[in-house]
């Protein structure tokens, strides 16, 4: 499963830090549902960069769920990347 939040920065608005996206990333990542579900506890929060598209994200894996394919992630990680606002 893959959950994504995107964010448009509305023209007139003053710049996003880079800062306060991962702080609120990192505050996702330490949800009980998130943390207690986790087959791995240590949740490490990553950047994603694309040429449009910034921001951070973690990966998990449910303890009492088949694993995916690493090529489903990496798949899904390569979407993102190349993200793109189109009015």
């Amino acid at each position: 499963m893959l959950l994504v939040t995107p964010a448009e920065i509305p023209v007139n608005a003053r710049p996003l830090l880079p800062a306060r996206v991962r702080t609120g990333v990192e505050r996702l990542a330490a949800e009980p549902e998130i943390a207690q579900r986790a087959e791995d506890p240590r949740i490490a929060i990553q950047e994603l960069r694309g040429p449009q598209a910034s921001g951070y994200y973690f990966n998990v894996t449910d303890k009492t769920w088949t694993k995916a394919a690493a090529d489903d992630l990496d798949a899904a990680l390569d979407m993102l990347r190349s993200a793109r606002h189109a009015p």
